[in-house]
């Protein structure tokens, strides 16, 4: 979504002057007119900076947009890694939280070493895996709705064929039978849309992420990837440890219905109460 606010040209904005910016700048953070990206151009120190049009720049998703080279907690610039715990810091991050780390890296080392193809290779797999595992989801649960429709049917016409061998107390036994397996069916493929929908709304945000890691390299700094990639590693493993916690509680798996006819539903059809006196289900 393209951003509404103009972006002003940093440099201008620093000499109290309101001036548009037509050129982002993704090393320097900020946004440049036409004459202080002329001079940037010509600095040694900044002409091989990473620039992108405005335009281009403000319809870039906010992901891309909010990355930042400072610490969010101290304000200062994360020059620093830990290994440890595969994370950037500042150099308050590395004393307060850190302290017993070993071998912290600069960040200017680990971001010119990091090959940075493997890495979007790596996550682009993690992405896709987490995607296959949602639509094999969906797909489970699809086929479980028609497998439990079709089992549904059989049912009914096994009941009806039942019908003709029991006593008056069929009619109320029948009813019975039918409202509390729409009960079931219904309570279930309630607590199914309830799923599917939550699958969906993780499958449109890991599908923006895949987009965004798209867009990340071809228009942001390495560091900014780098980090960028960090960050989205990070959320997709919050969604595979979604999907472990339903996997390990088993509250995602797709339930059927399924009747066992009792060998003396004869003899006891005229005491039936419930759906639990025909079978297990």
């Amino acid at each position: 979504m393209a951003s509404s606010t103009p972006v002003m040209c940093g440099p201008c904005e620093a000499e109290k002057d309101s001036t548009k910016a037509s050129i982002w700048c993704n090393n320097c953070e900020e946004g440049l007119c036409s004459i202080c990206c002329d001079q940037h151009k010509k600095f040694k120190t900044t002409r091989d900076h990473k620039t992108v049009d405005i335009d281009a720049y403000s319809k870039l998703p906010m992901f891309i947009r909010s990355i930042k080279t400072d610490c969010e907690r101290h304000g200062l610039k994360l020059h620093l890694y830990c290994p440890n715990h595969l994370c950037p810091c500042c150099e308050v991050c590395v004393s307060s939280d850190h302290s017993n780390c070993v071998e912290i890296k600069s960040m200017t080392s680990v971001v010119q070493k990091e090959n940075l193809e493997d890495s979007v290779h790596y996550l682009d797999y993690e992405i896709k895996s987490v995607l296959n595992v949602y639509e094999k989801i969906i797909i489970s649960i699809n086929e479980s709705k028609e497998d439990r429709h079709k089992t549904l049917l059989g049912i009914r016409e096994n009941t009806a064929s039942i019908r003709k061998k029991i006593n008056e107390n069929l009619d109320r036994l029948e009813t019975k039978l039918n409202s509390e397996l729409s009960f079931i069916v219904n309570k279930e493929e309630a607590h199914e849309r309830d799923v599917v929908r939550e699958i969906e709304r993780k499958k449109h945000n890991i599908t923006e992420m895949q987009q965004h890691m798209n867009l990340l390299l071809k228009h942001s700094s390495k560091l900014q990837s780098f980090l960028g990639i960090y960050h989205l590693t990070q959320q997709v493993h919050q969604h595979q440890k979604f999907l472990d916690d339903k996997d390990n509680d088993n509250k995602i798996i797709a339930a059927n219905i399924k009747l066992e006819q009792n060998v003396d539903f004869t003899r006891l059809v005229s005491s039936f109460e419930s759906l639990e006196h025909l079978g297990k289900y």
